[in-house]
């Protein structure tokens, strides 16, 4: 090989390793991923619900979204693809309440 071709392999490899440096730096961390992923279940929520779930008003956010889901068909499309997306398909709304409450409100006040 001569010198050229050593430099353009010498060059290429340190521009694939910056950008591979580059990729990783954009990672998301768990605590991001937690609060995004709550977010977007918080996001989905009635306010009266959101606002219920907020306060730690278990049984009142469960209601609400109970009675929520029987009439509104764009919140129980909404509701149902977050739980797919969650893996939690088969959860009542009280275990979904509970789910994100104590996975992921109470795992970020720990941190």
């Amino acid at each position: 090989m001569n010198w050229k071709v050593e430099k353009i392999f010498v060059v290429a490899a340190i521009l694939i390793s910056a950008v591979l440096l580059l990729l990783a730096s954009f990672k998301e961390t768990p605590e991001q991923n937690y609060a995004r992923r709550l977010e977007a279940f918080r996001t989905i929520l009635p306010v009266e619900a959101r606002g219920a779930f907020d306060s730690n008003e278990r049984d009142k956010a469960t209601r609400i979204i109970e009675d929520t889901l029987e009439v509104d068909a764009v919140f129980k499309e909404k509701y149902e693809a977050l739980k797919n997306e969650e893996c939690i398909g088969i959860f009542t709304p009280r275990e979904v309440v509970d789910f994100f409450r104590d996975y992921f409100v109470n795992y970020k006040g720990k941190k």
